[in-house]
């Protein structure tokens, strides 16, 4: 439900007021981050509910604190989460998170403790399992600088986009974020995570325009 329907009910429950006000907390950062913070929305989880893996277009935070006070070291999520480079193959396993933890590849988890906030990356594949019934506000943001979240080609041409397409826009990514003073060292950072599969759909493209921009980069 939407954060504004939650707000008037908030003092009514002083965990409800506590995740609000770490919720508040974390959003302060946008301003110095060149984040547009979106609408706020709450869920209720209860315990073994899960949402099974996909992605989010946009980056967010997740903050969740449990229903049962004096019970704050207790675990109340367990997050399932694959790196960018992995969209590709995801379409063939959405919504069965089973055989993407068989299938996909570089998976890791973690475990969400009360009033912790899991912050991911745009297209980054997850899925999420309650260990315990808990409330969760979650924010979801959209980068108000020329920097955009970065994916690796493979991704890109997972995405519909030919390995031409995906390689054009791969480098016009790479471009804009060298101009970021904020991301540049993490655009260089992620060129280099992803060089092993981008360079294969760089030579699936025989585009030599786009490796000759690449080089200049």
């Amino acid at each position: 439900m939407p954060m504004d329907n939650i707000l008037s009910q908030s003092g009514r429950n002083d965990f409800r007021t506590q995740a609000l006000t770490w919720a508040y907390q974390v959003c302060q950062l946008e301003d110095n981050r060149g984040l547009l913070q979106h609408a706020a929305e709450a869920d209720i989880t209860p315990q073994l509910t899960r949402t099974e893996v996909h992605h989010d277009s946009l980056p967010h935070i997740s903050t969740s604190v449990g229903t049962t006070s004096g019970r704050g070291d207790q675990p109340l999520k367990v997050w399932l989460l694959w790196p960018s480079t992995e969209i590709s193959r995801l379409e063939s396993y959405y919504g069965n998170t089973r055989s993407a933890i068989e299938h996909m590849d570089h998976d890791c988890f973690l475990i969400q403790m009360p009033g912790e906030c899991i912050a991911v990356p745009a297209n980054s594949p997850h899925a999420v399992v309650a260990l315990s019934s808990c409330y969760t506000y979650g924010h979801t943001f959209t980068l108000q600088t020329e920097a955009i979240d970065p994916s690796g080609a493979l991704a890109e041409k997972g995405g519909n986009f030919s390995a031409t397409e995906a390689c054009e826009k791969r480098v016009d990514q790479l471009e804009r974020g060298l101009r970021s003073k904020i991301f540049r060292q993490a655009y260089i950072d992620h060129f280099f995570e992803t060089w092993a599969t981008d360079a294969l759909v760089f030579r699936e493209s025989h585009c030599e325009h786009s490796f000759q921009r690449l080089v200049q980069l």
